[in-house]
């Protein structure tokens, strides 16, 4: 209860959507004496597009395999620029 006579509730409440688009939230307050207030309102969810880890774990596989590949195509370079330097 505040000093001007008004309450505040803080609902510590999670939802997850199943997909998105509009939704309406209700909220329907009543007091002891039975008296009721109800307020809606609209909200908009919408997608996004976030890593996985399963995106995760291919983008670092990729990584290592693109790195692997450069360090044998420089060793193989090193290896061929040698052999001609000596000859």
């Amino acid at each position: 209860d505040s000093n001007n006579g008004k309450y505040s509730i803080k609902l510590d409440e999670n939802y997850t959507f199943a997909s998105s688009g509009d939704y309406i939230v209700r909220i329907i307050l009543k007091d002891k004496a039975g008296n009721e207030s109800t307020a809606s309102y609209t909200i908009t969810v919408s997608s996004v597009k976030s890593n996985t880890p399963a995106s995760l774990t291919m983008l670092s596989t990729v990584l290592i395999i693109v790195g692997v590949l450069l360090i044998i195509g420089v060793v193989v370079y090193l290896i061929r620029f040698r052999k001609r330097k000596e000859n």
